[in-house]
């Protein structure tokens, strides 16, 4: 989804000085002859209503007349370039945006906008560079810090990003937003105390929002913890989606197989062209031995999405544990893989797919990228083992089952079984 400039009209409206007729000391006789020229000002306002209106026609038509009255505005020059942006007109959006900054280069407006240009599209050392201008030319300004926090969240520097939404946060006390982000932050940082209070606050100043209960049920790591945020979020929105997936993730944790399936049927009658519904479904047919009903959701959840990696890759396994023709399942896996192809457990299932194929020598190569990708998983340690006895290396699969012996959640029966093929 492409990301608009600002809420940027909104941004231009308040940045321009009210005006107002001129009180006459006496009276006036009226004029005669043609009607007196609107100011550059008021054309520019009739812009932005247009542009509101998304009547891009007439936006175009009131800033463009507001440049003829006085070619120096440089608000209606940066009403045309969300003008062009939103009617996707790249080679505008450059043209204004570049002819705004050489007629006013310190306008703080301006530096915004060109920062949040280069925000989108992915070019975060120059956004950096022009926000710190924008910030430094007018420290007042809202959006500008709360750019720059972007900026420097993009490239690791969270403790900067912290300080500018802090920043903003003072001048805008009670934006939910800004108290949002906050939290966001610092929950990447590390700091879930003062994430907490940023987005209980969130909360607090937007009571109908059920984003930072979720946000905080997301970051919760027991199933009590995130229930009392996902009640609160979903009586503040009964068929919020990812307010109703945590629930079903954490009744599948705890065992509340009718639960979890009570919440999986709601979303999807609620949500019907949302695979994840499907894939949880499809976890659950599996953990109660159900391997039809279990293909059978990861089927309907490839209906909607046929590229979701999770459904690929486990419906692979049930596809090489009832004996099918391995092709089918290496074709599955191997499309998961170009979803994410670093990712440990894929890996580890088409290893485990190639070992069925006779292939060995692929089995490895795919293994070894797999303990790679994730060196702490005991699961696959063994998997690597086993298949390095496969290929003949009983040194290596011995020195790996040294390692494992005493690793919590190891398969003691496949790990003595190797251990001794590898002696």
């Amino acid at each position: 989804m492409k990301r608009h400039l600002a809420p940027f009209a909104l941004a231009l409206l308040a940045a321009l000085p009210a005006w107002s007729a001129p009180e006459p000391s006496q009276p006036v006789a009226p004029r005669t002859g043609a009607a007196p020229t609107a100011s550059s000002d008021e054309l520019y306002q009739r812009g932005l209503v247009a542009l509101s209106a998304r009547q891009f026609g007439e936006a175009k038509r009131w800033f463009t007349e507001a440049l003829t009255v006085n070619e120096r505005n440089v608000m209606a020059m940066l009403g045309l370039v969300e003008l062009s942006f939103q009617t996707q007109s790249e080679a505008d959006t450059k043209r204004w945006l570049q002819k705004a900054e050489q007629t006013d280069p310190n306008n703080v407006h301006v530096l915004a906008t060109l920062g949040r240009y280069h925000l989108t599209r992915g070019q975060v050392d120059k956004a950096e560079n022009v926000l710190v201008r924008a910030v430094e030319a007018d420290p007042k300004q809202v959006q500008p810090l709360v750019d720059l926090a972007e900026a420097h969240a993009r490239l690791g520097a969270l403790e900067k990003a912290q300080t500018r939404l802090r920043q903003a946060a003072e001048l805008a006390p009670k934006s939910p937003l800004i108290q949002q982000l906050l939290g966001i932050t610092l929950l990447r940082n590390g700091k879930p105390v003062e994430a907490e209070a940023a987005l209980l606050k969130s909360a607090e100043l937007d009571p109908q929002s059920p984003t930072p209960l979720v946000l905080l049920a997301q970051h919760e790591r027991t199933a009590a913890g995130a229930t009392k945020y996902i009640d609160q979020a979903l009586k503040r929105a009964p068929q919020n989606y990812d307010a109703q997936m945590l629930r079903a993730y954490w009744q599948l944790q705890g065992k509340d197989m009718a639960g979890a399936r009570k919440t999986l049927d709601d979303v999807m009658k609620q949500h019907p062209k949302a695979a994840e519904p499907w894939v949880r479904l499809g976890m659950l047919a599996s953990a109660e031995a159900r391997p039809a009903d279990a293909k059978a959701a990861y089927k309907s959840a490839l209906e909607r999405d046929p590229n979701h990696p999770i459904a690929l890759n486990n419906l692979a396994m049930i596809s090489l544990t009832a004996g099918e023709n391995p092709s089918v399942a290496e074709g599955l896996v191997r499309k998961a893989l170009r979803m994410m192809p670093n990712n440990a457990a894929l890996q580890d299932t088409l290893a485990a797919v190639l070992v069925t194929k006779k292939d060995v020598r692929g089995a490895l190569t795919a293994i070894q990228l797999a303990a790679k990708l994730d060196p702490r998983d005991a699961g696959i340690q063994l998997h690597l083992a086993e298949i390095l006895v496969l290929n003949g290396d009983k040194a290596g699969a011995k020195r790996v089952t040294e390692a494992l012996k005493g690793a919590p959640g190891v398969d003691a029966a496949r790990l003595q079984a190797v251990t001794r093929k590898a002696s």
